[in-house]
């Protein structure tokens, strides 16, 4: 994630869980996880159920220079197991809830929504100018692009960033209030039928 908007990103995503998923505690990957790679970049945060099951919220923030970052629902049998199985599990990629006969995954936020293509969230900036330029446009209206972006984002101050990276949380925070608590009720209708 872009050095320039990573730090902001991490601090609104810390104070939207505190104030908006009190319940969800952050959870560290332990040192010993076997396959803890998988974690990369990651900020877990689980919220116990009464039965023992634990859902997950596994915000991925991706690397190199773009503002993108991705969140999965997951859930395990308990706050020590993490969202994941161990395994590649190509079944996922068919679920938009938790599964009793997989018992831990996490499945992206796109997905459980029913969209059909899942790429994640973008933190606007001026770069996305340059995006927007035809591949077959002429050279110097790249450049120009280019330019111009590079002028925006040295102009851009951190309030701006901020507030971008606060926009696009907020829209993705309301998305999580409406999907959270039917995935909680399907994950305890499942741990009810195993």
């Amino acid at each position: 994630m872009d050095k320039k908007y990573k730090p902001l990103f991490i601090r609104e995503l810390k104070r939207r869980m505190a104030l908006d998923f009190r319940n969800f505690i952050p959870r560290p990957v332990p040192a010993d996880y076997p396959q803890r790679d998988i974690f990369g970049g990651a900020f877990l945060f689980a919220s116990p159920l009464s039965n023992g099951m634990a859902v997950w919220l596994w915000w991925i923030t991706c690397p190199g220079v773009e503002r993108y970052f991705n969140i999965y629902l997951g859930w395990s049998s308990g706050l020590n197991i993490m969202p994941h199985s161990g395994k590649h599990e190509s079944r996922l990629y068919a679920l938009s809830g938790p599964s009793r006969e997989i018992p831990a995954g996490a499945i992206a936020l796109q997905q459980i929504q029913g969209e059909s293509a899942v790429g994640g969230f973008t933190i606007p900036s001026p770069w996305d100018q340059v995006y927007a330029v035809k591949a077959m446009a002429p050279r110097r209206e790249h450049v120009a692009a280019m330019e111009n972006a590079a002028l925006e984002d040295i102009c851009t101050s951190d309030e701006q960033r901020h507030a971008a990276v606060a926009a696009t949380l907020e829209s993705v925070f309301a998305t999580l209030h409406e999907v959270v608590p039917t995935f909680t009720r399907s994950l305890e209708t499942v741990a009810g039928e195993a």
